[in-house]
C-alpha cells in the first residue's frame, strides 16, 4: 500500500529545505485533542522562523509527549532544522512559565547552545508578566503592570535593573516570589534590551504561535485573557508594524501550504 497523497505532501513539507539564516525562531506548543484509546490533549511544538526580510514561515511541527520535553527531544528538533539547511539563528524567544518544568521547554536552552552556539535565547516577556500575576492578588494587577512596564521598556539593561529593584522594594515583602521569578529569568530576559524598539517588538513575545493555535481551533490562553491586565500590559508595546501589510503576526506556510494571517 502506497503512502496516501496527503501524508506524502506532509512528509515532503516537513523535510523541505529551509533558509540558511533566520533572525528569530519562535517555538511553542499547540495543544491538539488526540484520540489514542481515549481523547486527550497532546502538545505539538511549532517553530515559526522570521527571515532577514521580516517574513514569517512555519518551519515544522513536532509531536511532544507532555509533562515537559527533555533536552534530548529539543536536540532532535534543532538538529532537524540544521540538517534542512539552517546554519544560524540570531534569537530564539521562548516562554517561561511557573513552574518552569511545566512549559515543555525546560531543556531547550542547553540544546540550543549545543546545535546553534551563537544563538541568543530570549525569554518571552508576555509569559513572564503572566507568571508574575499568578503570585499577586488580582486587585494589584494594574499597579504591577505599570511597574513591570518600566522594566521592559527601559533604555538599557542597567535602567531595567534599577526599575526591577524599585518593583522588588515595593512588592517584595508582600510577594517575595515575584522578585525570585524575575531574578531567575533575568539572564534570558535582558538580551532584547540591547536593541532598538522595532527589534524589541519582534522578540517581546512568542504570541505568533498563539495566533497559529487559534487558527487551528485550539485556544492557548484562558477565556477573557484579552481583557485582562496581562494583555493590557503589552498591547501598547506590541503595535502592528506597517512593515507587514497583513499584520505583524502574519504567518505563512511555504511550498504551497495554507497562508495564515492575524
Amino acid at each position: 500500500m502506497g503512502v496516501p497523497p496527503l501524508a506524502g505532501e506532509m512528509q515532503a513539507w516537513c523535510s523541505r529545505p529551509l533558509l540558511g539564516v533566520y533572525a528569530a525562531v519562535f517555538i511553542d506548543a499547540i495543544y491538539v485533542k488526540v484520540r489514542d484509546g481515549q481523547v486527550g490533549n497532546q502538545p505539538f511544538y511549532a517553530a515559526i522562523g522570521v527571515d532577514l526580510a521580516g517574513r514569517r514561515d512555519v518551519l515544522g511541527l513536532w509531536a511532544g509527549h507532555g509533562g515537559g520535553e527533555s533536552a534530548k527531544f529539543w536536540l532532535a528538533v534543532l538538529t532537524d532544522l540544521k540538517n534542512r539547511g539552517v546554519r544560524d539563528i540570531f534569537f530564539l524567544p521562548r516562554k517561561r512559565e511557573v513552574p518552569p518544568v511545566c512549559d515543555g521547554l525546560k531543556g531547550l536552552p542547553d540544546s540550543v547552545s549545543a546545535v546553534f552556539p551563537s544563538t541568543i535565547v530570549q525569554a518571552c516577556v508576555i509569559h513572564l508578566i503572566r507568571a508574575t500575576f499568578r503570585y499577586a492578588s488580582r486587585k494589584y494587577w494594574d499597579q504591577l503592570a505599570q511597574d513591570m512596564r518600566k522594566i521592559y521598556t527601559a533604555a538599557t539593561d542597567q535602567a531595567a535593573w534599577a526599575a526591577f529593584e524599585e518593583l522588588e522594594e515595593k512588592w517584595g515583602k508582600t510577594y517575595p516570589a515575584i522578585g525570585r521569578l524575575w531574578r531567575a529569568a533575568w539572564e534570558e530576559f535582558t538580551p532584547f534590551l540591547a536593541y532598538d524598539v522595532e527589534i524589541r517588538r519582534v522578540l517581546f513575545s512568542t504570541n505568533a504561535i498563539v495566533i497559529l493555535s487559534q487558527l487551528q481551533g485550539v485556544v492557548d490562553v484562558a477565556d477573557g485573557l484579552d481583557r485582562s491586565p496581562i494583555v493590557r500590559a503589552g498591547r501598547a508595546y506590541l503595535q502592528p508594524s506597517s512593515r507587514h501589510g497583513r499584520g505583524r503576526f502574519g504567518v505563512r506556510c511555504s511550498s504551497g501550504g495554507v497562508r495564515l494571517a492575524a
